[in-house]
């Protein structure tokens, strides 16, 4: 066959290679090569299903899981805690089919070949796990009782574990310390003065436990970062509730304990709540003191609109909004931002 020339715009003309004469040879299926290459495909297929119905599993067992976290976060201010827990634990047995189902997979199978795929939801479930627990008893689930929950029976009656990696167990402890924030901070906006103290303590003891593991994993040290966030906020909510806490309206609570701003900005708003307040004439019976201190060191503030974020100056609305409606005081021309003392006039 006559060998075709193609050109090329500014390359050298290249000479296409004839096709082959010789001919072609049947592959030998029975050949051993062909048989072992083809059990090689059967196991890689079959690892990749087990591996996609596991990766199905775990992202249903986050989903139980997150459910009932969402619904142990109720029990704050709740009157009947015991239908609440109830209902965990009759999710929880939900939860607890789909990883025997997980385990029914892992099976006779190395269980670190595919740890990645269902990690993430053994750690979703022992976050979920150690809150309940903490709810109940106000101690941290040990690594022990975990193993204990992922016991289950097969079809014959034979004991059946899912294996548990004390990895998962870490991150998952980790996990729980941004639930414990949440309840913390719930806790407070609905009055409860001695749980935040509880959680901050409880929160301190997890920080140093893992301050104590050093740099051993990315993932832990990733976890580290935000468990050391959630203590912050957590401890600057009981400097808020132990220092300022008589000062603030019990509807803007929430707000002023869960808004990211520093101590010192976060003491302003108190003092430019209660100055606030002040202009009502029911709170007229509080110390001259307590008008004098405020109103002074707010005074020193910059304006409002150059200082604060967002959530400060909603709070400052909330409040003297009814408070302008309720009491006749005509707040439009006052600067909020630059009370002084002669505003006590107000009184």
């Amino acid at each position: 066959m006559a060998a075709v020339v193609k050109r090329r715009s500014g390359k050298r003309p290249r000479t296409e290679a004839p096709e082959s004469t010789l001919p072609k040879r049947k592959v030998d299926e029975k050949s051993p090569v062909i048989l072992s290459f083809q059990q090689h495909r059967q196991e890689l297929d079959s690892r990749h299903d087990k591996h996609e119905r596991l990766v199905k599993c775990s992202r249903d067992v986050t989903i139980a899981s997150k459910r009932i976290i969402f619904l142990l976060q109720r029990v704050t201010g709740a009157n009947d805690t015991e239908q609440i827990f109830k209902e965990a634990d009759e999710k929880f047995l939900e939860v607890k089919e789909v990883l025997k189902t997980i385990a029914l997979e892992l099976e006779g199978e190395d269980p670190f070949l595919f740890t990645r795929a269902y990690s993430t939801g053994v750690q979703e479930y022992i976050e979920a796990l150690s809150f309940a627990h903490f709810l109940k008893r106000k101690t941290l689930i040990s690594f022990d009782q975990v193993k204990t929950e992922l016991k289950f029976l097969n079809e014959e009656g034979i004991d059946l574990h899912l294996s548990l990696n004390p990895f998962d167990y870490v991150l998952g402890i980790a996990d729980l310390t941004g639930e414990l924030m949440r309840f913390c901070i719930n806790s407070a906006s609905s009055g409860d003065q001695n749980t935040p103290f509880e959680v901050c303590s409880f929160l301190r003891e997890i920080h140093n436990s893992f301050v104590a593991f050093g740099n051993v994993s990315k993932d832990i040290a990733s976890k580290l970062r935000v468990l050391t966030a959630s203590m912050k906020k957590v401890e600057v909510a009981c400097y808020t509730l132990k220092v300022r806490g008589s000062e603030i309206p019990q509807f803007a609570m929430a707000e002023a304990l869960s808004a990211d701003f520093t101590c010192e900005e976060r003491d302003t708003l108190v003092f430019a709540l209660t100055a606030l307040l002040l202009c009502h004439k029911n709170f007229s019976d509080l110390s001259a003191w307590n008008l004098k201190s405020n109103l002074d060191f707010f005074s020193a503030q910059t304006p409002c609109s150059e200082r604060y974020n967002v959530p400060v100056v909603s709070s400052l609305v909330l409040v003297a909004v009814p408070l302008c409606y309720c009491s006749g005081v005509d707040l439009s021309e006052m600067d909020i931002g630059n009370l002084s003392e002669k505003d006590g006039e107000l009184l």
